[in-house]
């Protein structure tokens, strides 16, 4: 169990970081680009009726902190 709780919070730290070196990297953009989709998109799901869904890369994180 502690080994399981260990793993976790490595993942974290780890998403945590990666998330941060993106964010970093595009902070002060003033426009979109392929490469900013790339690195905050994970997928997007397109449905009938004009309705669309976004699942975001570090996503996890982005609940934990309270940004989404």
């Amino acid at each position: 169990r502690e080994l399981q709780t260990e793993c976790s919070l490595l993942t974290e730290d780890k998403q945590e970081t990666e998330y941060q070196q993106v964010h970093q990297k595009y902070e002060f953009a003033d426009q979109l680009t392929k490469d900013m989709v790339l690195a905050f998109v994970k997928e997007v799901f397109v449905f009938e009726g004009e309705r669309f869904e976004i699942v975001w890369n570090y996503e996890d994180y982005y609940k934990m902190t309270g940004l989404l």
